[in-house]
């Protein structure tokens, strides 16, 4: 991976992760604590540390990056999408002052937010074996380097 493409997919890395940050502070906010909200709340929290994860293995000199810069690119793109789509049904929900009204808002979203979740887990299934990938080479790299 050329310097350039890896700066290029650093920063949105980090423009993800401050995105997923945000969004878990949304959830936080939440005074009603729906019973729902927390399984979103974990999905989101084990992708934001996958992301963290991958973050670290792309910043590593001895990682080789056979990665295509175009699989992370569409992944992070996607990602991103649904961050963006997720804080904005969140806010829609939260902006009602009545828990009653916050109720109903929450139902008419639910089956979105419930789509998110899955969606989440099979981002956090990629991106683990994304990390998995570039750590394996990551150690034939050391190893080579051990043998010569």
């Amino acid at each position: 991976m050329d310097p350039i493409s890896a700066i290029g997919l650093l920063s949105s890395l980090s423009s993800l992760i401050g995105a997923s940050k945000e969004v878990i502070g949304l959830i936080k906010s939440f005074k009603d604590g729906d019973k729902e909200l927390i399984g979103l709340y974990n999905s989101i929290s084990l992708f934001e540390e996958n992301l963290k994860g991958f973050d670290r293995i792309l910043r590593s000199r001895r990682t080789g990056h056979k990665i295509s810069v175009e699989t992370i690119n569409n992944a992070i793109k996607e990602s991103a999408g649904m961050m963006k789509e997720l804080e904005d049904r969140l806010l829609s929900v939260s902006k009602s002052e009545s828990s009653t009204v916050r109720r109903i808002k929450w139902v008419q979203h639910r089956s979105t937010f419930e789509k998110i979740t899955e969606d989440l887990k099979g981002k956090c299934m990629m991106l683990h074996s994304l990390v998995s990938v570039a750590q394996m080479y990551m150690i034939q790299i050391i190893d080579n380097e051990i043998i010569t």
